[in-house]
């Protein structure tokens, strides 16, 4: 496996994106090791699911780079199939996904406060997949039109698995959706404690009839930088479970 000891020493111009499903990321770049140093192209592990590709810093020809990506991609598609996906529009790839298995989806949103329903909607066709969102920034509004329970509320904070959970069911119920996403967190600059500081998220996504899934992150950065990673970081999600 060919990795770049840092992605910041990196300087050459990515070529893509690589997302790997239903396996781990460790092993699936094992896999591609091979192929990647034959093509002379470098791997840079992003995320759980993500990597970065680039030229090998020895090959400066974009032509070249370009068809040896080529050649990537080909072997990549053929080895894993419907498990691997190339792109760099995290949004857009979801939004595919989700239309090629006809499955119409919704967001019930708290921190991100509309973010997510926008990296939907910002593609054309989205209506094909898009049922709507709520923005239940307020706790009444968890409660009112999301269904979420007082006691939940009172015994775990909005902040919670317990909290998100209740919004993925409630956005799927009342929007009649096969899929759903929801967010609530703390993107600050203040409102954190130490239990749950500034950048403390919980992340859900539910097929409609299964377990949801359900992570807790803690970001850093800006108000409007942590929502933005909490947004990808929900769309990764997404693509683990569709």
């Amino acid at each position: 496996m060919q990795t770049s000891p840092n992605a910041k020493t990196n300087t050459q111009t990515p070529l893509s994106k690589i997302y790997f499903l239903n396996m781990q990321i460790t092993d699936a770049m094992t896999l591609c090791g091979e192929m990647l140093k034959k093509c002379a192209l470098v791997c840079e592990k992003d995320s759980d699911i993500c990597a970065t590709i680039y030229a090998a810093q020895s090959q400066n020809n974009l032509e070249e780079n370009q068809a040896r990506f080529s050649e990537f991609v080909v072997w990549c598609k053929g080895f894993f199939g419907a498990n691997v996906l190339f792109g760099d529009c995290l949004d857009s790839i979801a939004l595919e996904r989700l239309k090629a298995q006809n499955l119409m989806c919704a967001t019930a949103e708290s921190c991100t406060g509309g973010l997510l329903a926008y990296h939907f909607t910002r593609n054309a066709g989205a209506s094909a997949v898009f049922l709507g969102g709520v923005v239940s920034y307020d706790n009444s509004i968890k409660q009112g039109i999301l269904g979420v329970r007082e006691s939940s509320l009172q015994d775990f904070g909005a902040v919670s698995e317990k909290v998100v959970s209740e919004m993925l069911h409630g956005v799927i119920d009342r929007f009649g959706a096969q899929v759903a996403l929801a967010s609530s967190g703390i993107a600050g600059p203040s409102g954190g404690s130490a239990q749950k500081p500034v950048g403390c998220v919980f992340l859900g996504v539910q097929k409609r009839g299964e377990k949801p899934l359900i992570e807790q992150y803690f970001f850093t950065g800006t108000r409007e930088q942590i929502q933005e990673q909490s947004c990808q970081k929900a769309l990764e999600m997404l693509l683990k479970i569709i």
